[in-house]
């Protein structure tokens, strides 16, 4: 098992009292933490030693929600008129974009953003993905992405109606799967699911019966824009977060990304079950 010693270091330990430590040190071994603090020189003998000069030294940062398939519209202008609201930047954007990959450019898309979160000090990602194209064994694509650049990861597939009704479930149930058989700590997984604009009765009944069977946890958007409160009210008469809880995707293990668009009462259901809610102010 190898060994690590970082030495002179001013740590931000974001521990339970939440030392800050000047002219610190933090010893590894393998992959696991073993002291933080003021550490005698003489204490530890490492396999290497690296000289923080003072440097700030703190946990990895944790990106909460990403969508690493993402990373080939860096710069890029769909063609045709520009966008006028949220739904012609999905259809004429996301929508296309996620049916062209295939399963070597699902890995290259992942594995660029997370060289780039690696090299900003983020350990850990839990991505939400989509590749229409190439749905079946798709998160083992970007699982290899993680293991190449060696970051952390929490991993599934995006259900949605809109090519063909429940795509991506099995993906979700096969991954969360391995990832429990594989016990390495590494790798995790959610079960995903888009929005309620593309989510109909039977899919949503389909991916709360797995996902229960499983005891996993959800990640889903949610009122991340008008038109998925609106559309859920013109469809079935009830809120956003009423009609997760109708299915019992609420829990302490679901994420819901952007919430923009909730209002106080339904953020109030929110949070008493216990659900986490990942605002990203700049995603649109």
């Amino acid at each position: 098992m190898k060994s690590l010693l970082i030495t002179n270091g001013h740590l931000v330990t974001l521990d339970e009292s939440n030392r800050f430590v000047e002219n610190g040190s933090i010893f590894i071994e393998g992959n696991e933490i073993v002291d933080v603090g003021q550490i005698p020189a003489d204490k530890y003998k490492a396999d290497r030693t690296i000289d923080a000069r003072g440097s700030l030294v703190m946990p990895g940062l944790i990106n909460a929600h990403h969508h690493l398939y993402s990373t080939f519209a860096r710069g890029f202008t769909p063609p045709g008129p520009p966008a006028t609201n949220f739904e012609e930047i999905l259809q004429n954007l996301w929508w296309k974009l996620d049916k062209a990959l295939d399963p070597d450019d699902v890995y290259y898309s992942a594995l660029l953003a997370i060289m780039n979160a690696a090299r900003a000090g983020c350990t850990t990602i839990i991505d939400h993905h989509a590749s229409h194209s190439c749905v079946d064994g798709s998160l083992d694509q970007v699982e290899r992405a993680f293991r190449d650049v060696g970051l952390s990861g929490c991993l599934s597939y995006e259900v949605s109606d809109r090519n063909e009704p429940g795509e991506g479930i099995q993906e979700n149930e096969r991954y969360i799967r391995k990832c429990r058989d594989s016990e390495d700590g590494q790798m995790s997984a959610l079960f995903g699911l888009h929005a309620l604009l593309t989510l109909g009765t039977r899919t949503l009944e389909r991916c709360a019966d797995v996902g229960h069977a499983l005891k996993a946890g959800f990640h889903v958007h949610a009122a991340e824009d008008e038109i998925d409160v609106t559309t859920t009210m013109e469809r079935y008469g009830r809120g956003v977060m009423d009609r997760f809880l109708d299915f019992g995707i609420a829990g302490a293990k679901t994420i819901f990304v952007h919430g923009v668009h909730f209002q106080s009462r339904e953020l109030d259901l929110l949070r008493s079950t216990d659900s986490m809610l990942v605002n990203t102010p700049e995603s649109n």
